[in-house]
């Protein structure tokens, strides 16, 4: 019966045939993606990752990894539209490129990553001290794009577009910091700056405060009374008094209050005079001290001596209005009728 051995060959080579036909088949439904990762940035990339999905969906199709040292990706999909990225930790994703995948055929799709920009710095004194708790502000084209504070050790970081800014790191008692960069794509600058305190005498000045004057040898300024308003000769004339007599009182208070020495030839003539009530008023004699002027003693009058009778006639003084009180100089002399 030898026919058997016959059939189990013919049997094994059908089975052959149709493994490999369908071999064929599955090999003619499947496409290959391929590409190169541009890596941007001075960082070295150690986790990137190249992600494929459906067109028009975010459901995963296919991924695989990639970094600096072997930035080439290969994945296999079947025949159909598609959408590929890349992305790594702290750089920008690449941009979402579309393509399509045809049987036994190979697509090639590059993608680029860059590096995030990032301003890293340190702030401290000309003698190394950190500066802390400093307000850094970033301007580009004068418009704030971001701003951050320095640490206990002086340091700070921001992420930015690339561009040229403005600078600008201010804090209390320090003078401020100015200064222009360019942060390009993919780049990382690393910044040491001084800031320089104010010394104290020119915050003095700023806040517009001198510098506490040594008094302890300074001589006291004697404190000068201020003159008595001037009146016109009839409101100054209480009581009946002639004028010459209200010019000569009002000449003698103001004297006394400046501690001056009055002048006896009208000052104290005034005083002596009678009002005109005919009560006797306080006769003063000898030159004045710089004292009050109730510190002066009436003197006494001698019963043989007659008491004063002002004269019946007597020609009024002719006083000008002036802006102070009259001195001496201003006022005219007046002539008097003989005593009988």
């Amino acid at each position: 019966m030898r026919p058997r051995p016959l059939l189990a060959v013919l049997l094994l080579i059908t089975l052959c045939t149709i493994a490999a036909a369908a071999t064929s088949v599955a090999g003619e439904d499947t496409g290959t993606l391929r590409g190169d990762i541009t890596i941007v940035g001075q960082d070295n990339l150690r986790d990137g990752e190249v992600v494929v999905s459906f067109a028009g969906t975010d459901d995963e199709a296919g991924n695989t990894g990639f970094d600096s040292a072997d930035p080439h990706y290969s994945i296999d999909l079947a025949p159909g539209d598609y959408t590929v990225y890349a992305w790594a930790p702290v750089f920008h994703n690449s941009a979402r490129v579309p393509f399509t995948i045809v049987a036994n055929g190979t697509t090639w799709v590059n993608l680029t990553v860059v590096r995030q920009e990032e301003v890293l710095g340190t702030v401290s004194t000309p003698e190394g001290d950190p500066v802390e708790d400093a307000v850094v502000q970033f301007l580009l084209d004068g418009t704030l794009e971001g701003a951050t504070e320095t640490d206990d050790e002086g340091r700070f970081r921001d992420s930015l577009a690339p561009g040229t800014y403005e600078l600008m790191i201010t804090k209390a008692d320090f003078h401020d910091i100015l200064q222009q960069f360019t942060l390009d794509p993919g780049e990382v600058l690393n910044l040491t700056l001084e800031m320089e305190p104010v010394p104290k005498e020119e915050t003095v000045e700023e806040l517009g405060s001198a510098a506490p004057a040594d008094t302890a040898h300074t001589a006291e300024e004697p404190t000068v009374a201020p003159r008595i308003p001037a009146r016109t000769a009839m409101e100054l004339e209480p009581n009946g008094q002639s004028a010459i007599e209200v010019a000569g009182l009002w000449e003698y208070v103001n004297a006394r209050l400046n501690s001056q020495v009055v002048p006896t030839s009208i000052g104290l003539d005034a005083l002596n005079r009678r009002d005109g009530q005919g009560g006797a008023k306080q006769q003063f004699t000898g030159t004045p001290t710089p004292a009050s002027v109730h510190e002066f003693a009436p003197a006494p009058v001698a019963a043989s001596e007659p008491a004063f009778v002002t004269p019946e006639a007597e020609t009024m003084p002719e006083v000008a209005l002036v802006e102070d009180v009259p001195s001496l100089a201003q006022v005219k002399t007046v002539e008097r009728v003989p005593e009988p």
